[in-house]
């Protein structure tokens, strides 16, 4: 009996020892296997998918002309599931363009804003001001951006890029051709100045002669801020603080503009065929000259657009509006987010999209140039289902080579109304614009300030 039990005792302490044993040795294989590189936990465990959430508005006509825009968003959206399936996508729809700066800004109040979204010049340039954008790559050394310089430039604040564009609508000027070749002999040239505006304004302003006598009118619609842009003069820096409106050359486009007075007109619009020059967005170029917009009516007249007239410091600048794609600061996956605003800011595909699926104008450098003939041709190659009527694509991609983005702040349009109203006071002479520029200088660098 003592023996049995004593044999059964060791026995027991066989097989304890055997089970340490084995844990032993399963530990080691396992720490062994968990070690080697290419063997992780995580690749044991459920998998989640990472999700993006993307900002835009959707539906309406879109800000500034940018009708349609939304379906480049959707297209981006379907290139970026192909290229990365494991990544999900939330697109929230519903939210139209006139609350689009308002529900933006309140997700960032409430922490919950979308990881990548698109936006125009004032609500970027409020959110990099309280730092809430996250700054993207640049190229490197050596590899041309993708996005027309300035629009590129546009991106930036002190310095750093926080924005890649993605659509654009630039202005040039309308011209009616029958008045010009009627009353002046000549269409203005690409290259055209001030001087020239002028004496063609002078030259077609006053009464049509014959039976139906009517008045005839040299431009509508330019504006100081149009000669400023053309003059190469700076209005305000990117958030709005700094202004430069006492430098010369914005001085010498309020003088110019007001020299203008007596041959523009607020009594007659550019579709009245009684005006000769009236500036014109892209996206009402392209969208007038295309069937059935362009429709056929008793003022029916020749027109086509050309570049803005250039003032005596700058060029044929044109204006341009600015949707541009960014990414917040508290978002957490950065890379997929970088991937991407990249398509849809360089992809070909998608900025061809622009084009077919918008009025607008994409903001790739590398779309347009292919865009020569009536039929036009794809960045790709291949035929596209385009039709551009008269727009002038070579133009266009010109006009964007040396364009400026308008920096609209906060309060921009309160401060150009002030401006506009101390201005229309200041009298006829240089010297008197200078000191009421001067002094409406002074009262924004100390409300700024105080602010």
């Amino acid at each position: 009996m003592i023996h049995g039990t004593e044999e059964g005792k060791n026995r027991r302490r066989w097989s304890t020892a055997a089970r340490t044993l084995l844990c032993l040795l399963l530990a080691v294989c396992a720490f062994a296997a968990f070690s080697a590189p290419d063997i992780r936990l995580s690749s044991l465990l459920p998998k989640h998918k990472k999700t993006l959430t993307i900002g835009f508005f959707y539906g309406g006509t879109g800000p500034r002309g940018y009708e349609g825009a939304q379906n480049t968003v959707l297209s981006a959206i379907k290139e970026y599931h192909k290229q990365y399936p494991d990544v999900e996508l939330r697109f929230e729809k519903g939210i139209l363009c006139d609350d689009y700066s308002e529900w933006l800004m309140g997700k960032y109040l409430e922490g919950i804003e979308p990881d990548v979204f698109v936006a125009q010049q004032e609500d970027l340039s409020a959110l990099a001001e309280k730092n809430m954008l996250m700054p993207l790559p640049e190229e490197p050394p050596g590899k041309e951006p993708v996005s027309y310089p300035p629009l590129l430039e546009a991106c930036r604040w002190g310095g750093v890029l926080y924005a890649l564009p993605v659509m654009c609508n630039p202005q040039m000027m309308a011209v009616n051709t029958c008045f010009l070749r009627t009353y002046v002999g000549h269409d203005p040239g690409t290259d055209w100045n001030w001087g020239e505006f002028r004496q063609m304004c002078r030259i077609c302003t006053g009464q049509s002669g014959g039976a139906l006598d009517h008045p005839r009118y040299g431009v509508t619609g330019y504006t100081w801020e149009m000669a400023a842009a053309s003059n190469a003069a700076r209005l305000f820096d990117e958030y709005g603080i700094k202004n430069y409106l006492a430098e010369t050359r914005c001085v010498q486009a309020v003088t110019f503009h007001y020299r203008l007075n007596g041959l523009l007109t607020d009594m007659a619009d550019f579709s009245s065929g009684h005006v000769a020059f009236s500036p014109m967005w892209a996206d009402n170029w392209r969208k007038y000259s295309t069937e059935p917009y362009a429709a056929v009516d008793e003022n029916s007249f020749s027109w086509y657009c050309t570049t803005m007239p250039a003032g005596p410091g700058g060029d044929n600048i044109s204006r341009t509006e600015l949707l541009a794609g960014a990414i917040t600061r508290r978002n957490t996956c950065r890379e997929e987010a970088v991937r991407f605003l990249k398509i849809l800011a360089e992809d070909n595909t998608i900025q061809q999209s622009v084009l077919e699926q918008t009025w607008c104008l994409p903001a790739s450098s590398k779309i347009l140039p292919h865009y020569t003939g009536t039929d036009r041709i794809s960045a790709d190659g291949s035929k596209s289902s385009h039709r551009a009527g008269a727009v002038d694509y070579d133009l266009l991609d010109q006009i964007l080579q040396k364009a400026v983005v308008i920096r609209r702040f906060g309060e921009y349009e309160d401060i150009l109304h002030k401006l506009d109203r101390e201005i229309g006071e200041a009298g006829s002479s240089s010297g008197n614009f200078a000191v009421s520029l001067r002094k409406i200088s002074n009262a924004m660098e100390t409300y700024a300030g105080k602010h």
